[in-house]
């Protein structure tokens, strides 16, 4: 992204509150034993000012729950599963979307708001996963045992068809296991399927197996799979396709999304989604996927998710990785060795909750993320009290520049989407970049920086490298002023050219 280039004019209705759980609830819900979310609407007397609240509410739990994430979780989660890495990172990026079960509410009225709490036990619900997971592991356990006898009969189609039903259950189970694991369960043998996803995959495989002529081919083989697990007339988004466990796209990603959306009309009849600039969520099912190189080979791997981010569906298809070569799009970024590096160094913590309730988004969402040359970017946000924020911007060539070094969002603005008054343009250098949010109650360090000049252009840059700039602002964090309340989040950006 290159430096501002206008000024947007922003209205917002000046309504005031500060919020924030109290002592009393505090001490009534303390962090060990609970997770509470908490959601604001503006009173206004209708019959959905609450439901609007609760939306709120779990979305911050979502979030506290994705925020407990850790790397531990996805080699827990492929052990107990006998399943395969890919599909557990898909799981977690969708995590903040989806509806926790277990919830209890509190829903009270604050001033001209309506306050909800979305209150959850952390022992009852790591009880409630494991008992769902039981009951859809022998849900599996009798589909497949049915598939082999439909097989061994001949009758490939039905057989499919349970196939795709076995699938839908397996992506449940992989989800409910890793909210087990995060909520404190570590009953790894207990909840070890009899079936695994390759398993499955395999059997897919088998009865939709196609000689693949060229990538269009594997892409209708692709979206083949997907139309037999959707019906007619669904909204459905599809999100661009991130290189294998990272959270990296490239050129080839947002080909691939356009070839999946160009050739699934031809086996289905749906309506596309849109993710409206002011909303983080997407709208109706979503699909979304990585793409992994075996060798000589290329898998393209796709999970659906309903309107309440759930797993329930997937797809894969292998195919020769020359039939991408023959495209010319790279399906790597052009940083991806030095994106790699500073790769590990975000993910040892990439998503430090805090204290403070904090979302933030683009004007097209907040996950698999592609601007291309020439598009404008726009931020949002939205905190719980007043707060200073900071966004970084950490550029494909190794330079970070602050986009904002302390904006802040006074109480009249509190529980509302802000949109941040300036747009960004995607320019060169072009690769994965990082667009790094710190959230504070109270004022920010000062900020070590330079002035350089390139192409007469004058940019200021961090003066420290990566691990000194991540050591200082995080180290700010946890030795924050007791008043103090704070967040940090990083989305994961990639740039490419026309």
């Amino acid at each position: 992204m290159k430096t501002m280039i206008k000024t947007i004019s922003l209205s917002l209705i000046l309504l005031g509150l500060m919020s924030g759980m109290s002592f009393a609830q505090k001490s009534k819900y303390p962090a060990a034993l609970y997770l509470v979310g908490e959601g604001y609407a503006e009173k206004t007397g209708r019959p959905d000012d609450a439901n609007f609240a609760k939306d709120r509410a779990m979305s911050d739990l979502a979030n506290q729950i994705q925020a407990n994430v850790r790397s531990e979780f996805i080699s827990e989660l492929t052990e107990v599963s006998n399943t395969i890495s890919e599909y557990a990172n898909s799981k977690i990026n969708v995590i903040s979307e989806m509806r926790i079960e277990g919830v209890r509410w509190q829903v009270d009225e604050e001033g001209g708001f309506i306050k909800a709490l979305a209150i959850l036990n952390k022992d009852e619900a790591a009880d409630l996963y494991f008992e769902r997971t039981r009951r859809l592991q022998e849900q599996l356990e009798g589909t497949v045992k049915r598939v082999t006898e439909l097989i061994n009969s001949g009758e490939n189609e039905r057989a499919l068809r349970e196939l795709f039903e076995a699938s839908k259950s397996f992506n449940q189970i992989e989800q409910s296991v890793l909210i087990y694991m995060i909520l404190g369960g570590r009953a790894q043998q207990e909840l070890k399927p009899s079936v695994s996803r390759a398993d499955l995959d395999d059997r897919i495989f088998r009865l939709t197996e196609t000689d693949f002529k060229s990538f269009d081919d594997a892409i209708n083989g692709l979206c083949f799979q997907i139309s037999k697990q959707l019906n007619d007339g669904q909204v459905i988004q599809i999100f661009p396709l991130e290189f294998q466990e990272t959270s990296f796209g490239s050129a080839f990603s947002d080909y691939a999304r356009q070839q999946i959306l160009f050739n699934l009309p031809k086996f289905l009849k749906f309506r596309e989604g849109k993710t409206e600039p002011g909303l983080r969520r997407a709208e109706g099912i979503s699909i979304s996927g990585t793409y992994w190189i075996r060798g000589t080979m290329m898998e393209l791997l796709t999970t659906i998710y309903d309107e309440n981010g759930s797993a329930f569906g997937s797809a894969r298809v292998k195919f020769p990785l020359s039939f991408v070569d023959q495209l010319g799009i790279p399906y790597k970024p052009q940083n991806f060795v030095e994106a790699m590096n500073e790769y590990k160094m975000f993910a040892k913590n990439e998503v430090i909750y805090g204290d403070l309730n904090l979302d933030f988004w683009t004007n097209k969402g907040d996950r698999n993320l592609i601007f291309r040359q020439g598009e404008e970017m726009r931020l949002y946000v939205r905190v719980n009290t007043p707060s200073y924020v900071r966004f970084i911007y950490h550029l494909a060539n190794g330079m970070r520049t602050p986009l904002y070094k302390s904006y802040y969002i006074d109480e009249s603005k509190v529980n509302k989407t802000v949109e941040l008054p300036d747009a960004f343009e995607c320019a060169a250098p072009f690769g994965v970049e990082k667009l790094q949010i710190f959230v504070s109650t109270e004022e920010l360090p000062r900020l070590d920086t330079k002035y350089i000049e390139i192409e007469g252009e004058t940019y200021e840059i961090l003066a420290e490298d990566l691990p000194k700039f991540l050591a200082n602002s995080r180290g700010f964090l946890k030795k924050k002023p007791e008043q103090a309340r704070t967040a940090e989040r990083v989305l994961t950006i990639t740039t490419v050219g026309n």
